[in-house]
């Protein structure tokens, strides 16, 4: 269960980084997309108050200098806040007094000396626990990122690669003091990034995992689940070594998986943070249908479902000839298929696409027999009889 907690919370915090977002142009779709990621995290790992609070303030920081309207996200973080309030205070079974209900400290996977964790260099990848008194909602657990940052609610970004435990904590008290009244920050390490590799985007379970020595980076992303549908596998980035003397490190992870030779897999180092990035793939329908264009392919999409996704066919397609383009232009392949027998149950004519295909659907012979006369033909009589009309007059 911890476990399952430690990766949802590193979920978390890799997916609302601000470089995720300046990637994004902000919309009204965007924010309703983010509430409609939100409930479903929320439903599927039963977050708590605490990383629902944390979810909902960094969208309020990402949104709230925009022109679109944020009051869903001021609502729920409102119902929150009050629900925080009246489970934080509560009358004692056995005494009069009230207590204050403390977080659960996570306990720790690397046993310091307290005088030397408080000597600790940060780095990135490092997993701590930041505990706030007296605001205990705001403590959580946390990733330090690739670039070296800490997201904090209410402070934001905060540089923590390269401080000690002991300067971080009076950084991150001397922020809060703005909006807590004499905070107590107490930072506690969970893991080092030197015993873990992390994996974040496009893959079905990112997070943090325990490195393992001649470990590649095929085994890695098999560990976090596999690829997702929209990772862009032809340039996964790998980060590697301290911000200074970083290294990044692009992997064809495609031509990898197509040779099959698993001794041309990339090895990976301890501390190395693996990035799969989003790379939505599609197909293409043009020809004689009514909505040609560009189209999100998924899993299994077949021939059929494409035609629909283009709304059908037109009156003068020719579904006997459709043709189907497939890989690289170099080495392209023509598959030939009549949708006339699909359409009438022969479903062995119904292909599954792949991404990248071109789905063409050409007009029958005689249509574009029959515009030509109906468009050229005139404009040619046109020049013509102005041709013998300019002889005349000389």
């Amino acid at each position: 269960m911890r476990l399952k907690n430690l990766l949802v919370k590193i979920l978390v915090i890799l997916l609302l980084r601000p470089e995720f977002f300046a990637q994004t142009v902000l919309s009204q779709e965007t924010l309703e997309s983010d509430l409609r990621y939100y409930y479903k995290l929320s439903a599927d790992k039963n977050l708590t108050k605490n990383d629902k609070l944390y979810i909902l303030n960094r969208f309020f920081d990402k949104y709230r200098n925009t022109d679109l309207d944020i009051s869903a996200i001021v609502k729920e973080i409102d119902n929150l806040n009050k629900e925080t309030k009246k489970s934080i205070v509560q009358p004692s079974s056995k005494t009069k007094s009230q207590s204050v209900s403390q977080p659960t400290v996570p306990q720790k996977l690397t046993i310091l000396k307290s005088s030397e964790e408080q000597k600790y260099v940060i780095s990135a990848g490092d997993v701590i626990f930041i505990n706030v008194s007296p605001s205990e909602e705001l403590s959580r657990e946390s990733v330090i990122s690739a670039d070296g940052m800490l997201n904090f609610p209410l402070i934001g970004a905060v540089k923590a690669s390269g401080l000690t435990i002991k300067e971080l904590t009076s950084v991150i008290e001397k922020a809060l003091s703005v909006y807590i009244s004499n905070p107590k920050v107490t930072i506690t390490m969970r893991s080092f990034s030197k015993q873990q590799i992390f994996i974040m985007g496009e893959v079905r379970q990112p997070g943090g995992y325990q490195y393992k020595e001649g470990m590649k980076l095929l085994n890695l992303v098999t560990s976090a689940g596999g690829f997702t549908n929209l990772a862009g596998t032809k340039n996964i980035k790998i980060y590697r070594g301290e911000k200074d003397k970083r290294e990044v490190l692009v992997v064809n992870m495609e031509e990898i998986m197509k040779m099959g030779d698993t001794t041309k897999d990339f090895v990976l180092q301890p501390a190395d943070i693996v990035e799969v990035p989003r790379q939505p793939k599609t197909i293409s329908v043009i020809g004689a249908v009514n909505n040609p264009g560009n189209f999100d392919w998924y899993e299994g999409i077949n021939l059929l479902e494409a035609l629909s996704l283009a709304k059908g066919q037109t009156d003068v397609a020719s579904l006997g000839a459709v043709k189907i383009f497939r890989g690289p232009a170099q080495q392209q392949k023509m598959i030939k298929t009549n949708m006339n027998l699909l359409l009438k149950g022969d479903f062995k004519n119904n292909i599954i696409l792949e991404p990248g295909d071109i789905v063409v659907i050409p007009r029958k012979p005689l249509v574009a027999s029959q515009w030509f006369v109906n468009t050229i033909l005139p404009w040619l009589t046109l020049i013509t009889m102005t041709f013998v009309i300019v002889n005349n007059s000389k």
